[in-house]
């Protein structure tokens, strides 16, 4: 079983990871390569470990980590869609890995390219810049978030990102961040780094700010909060002008009340299993692990990029898998957000 080392955090720690699929040099597995920048090369013992503190095998341990995490996003989705559904969206053409870039330079910034099949992320021009906060492919978040795109767009390639249509680029960015989300919250290391003294959910944890770095690196689209009370009318305060497009809604804005619903139920489900006697930190993991499985599973249930009929199958498979306690929550929660009528 290949090991390859991730960073928990832009700045560290970093963490050795296991991962069952057969890797090869780049690295590269059946559903992602990485393909242009730096590449890594396995050892004697076909592990991935290049240490990050020597200059010379940093852009190694960069290509690593973010096949690392690429992985891990494919990985949390096949865990919900299972390995049959999943697709890229040039699948019927060629049955080929998504291509990862560490290394993008500027002008071109982080995004997922269906035409290049590939997901690149900025770096800086030149290494004047504070190097830690500028290289992109180093956030666990940022590398989640893209390839949830990319994962997407292959599951439901009508849903077109470039597609000037408010709710379906809201749902393609609430979906990439609960992807990004998901494969945090199956880090143990990073539960407890959420946790205050009390096992509660700190104030500005890691899992409620999402594209903090991002103020500080070159894409610089802005902070997410998960833990918001944003409603659909608010959205009216909140609209951008598109080049070439015109005035619309600020579709990260409207994705912020699906992903705020779905953080208001992970500290509404961890709460119930801290009083069924579980720890705080088990709490929590179990409380992602089910609803990683509602919130995404809902957004694959939905028959068109809706946001109503996305809670609607939130609500539906919380009954489900967890009872009514936690289908009421949604769906009060869901009516107070203006997703559900009254």
């Amino acid at each position: 079983m290949p090991r390859l080392r991730i960073l928990l955090e832009v700045d560290g720690p970093e963490k050795e990871v296991d991962l069952p699929d057969p890797v090869g040099p780049g690295p590269a597995s059946t559903w992602v390569r990485v393909d242009e920048g730096p590449t890594a090369a396995p050892d004697a013992n076909g592990d991935f470990l290049a240490d990050r503190t020597d200059p010379a095998a940093l852009p190694g341990a960069d290509a690593a980590h973010t096949f690392a995490v690429a992985q891990a996003a494919v990985d949390t989705v096949r865990a919900v869609a299972g390995d049959s559904a999943l697709r890229w969206a040039w699948s019927d053409e060629e049955d080929s890995p998504l291509r990862l870039r560490p290394y993008q330079l500027p002008p071109r910034v982080t995004a997922y390219s269906r035409k290049d099949r590939a997901v690149g992320f900025s770096r800086p021009m030149s290494s004047g810049a504070p190097a830690d906060k500028l290289f992109e492919c180093r956030s666990m978040e940022i590398v989640g978030h893209e390839v949830g795109h990319a994962i997407l767009d292959g599951l439901r390639p009508a849903w077109r990102v470039n597609a000037l249509h408010t709710q379906t680029r809201a749902l393609h960015e609430a979906w990439a961040d609960l992807v990004g989300l998901f494969v945090a919250l199956s880090h143990r290391e990073l539960i407890h780094g959420a946790l205050d003294a009390s096992g509660e959910l700190a104030a500005d944890n890691t899992f409620c700010v999402f594209g903090e770095r991002r103020q500080v690196t070159i894409s610089a689209p802005g902070v997410r909060r998960l833990d918001n009370d944003h409603t659909v009318a608010d959205a009216a305060d909140h609209r951008v002008n598109y080049p070439g497009l015109g005035k619309g809604f600020d579709f990260h804005f409207v994705s912020t009340i699906v992903t705020g619903l779905v953080y208001d139920a992970l500290v509404a489900l961890a709460a119930r299993h801290r009083g069924e006697g579980e720890g705080p930190e088990e709490a929590l993991h179990a409380a992602g692990a089910l609803l990683r499985d509602v919130a995404l599973g809902a957004i694959l249930d939905a028959a068109e990029p809706n946001l109503t009929l996305v809670v609607e199958a939130m609500r539906d498979r919380a009954e489900d898998r967890a009872g009514p306690a936690l289908a009421e929550m949604i769906q009060d929660n869901g009516r107070t957000r203006g997703l559900l009528a009254e």
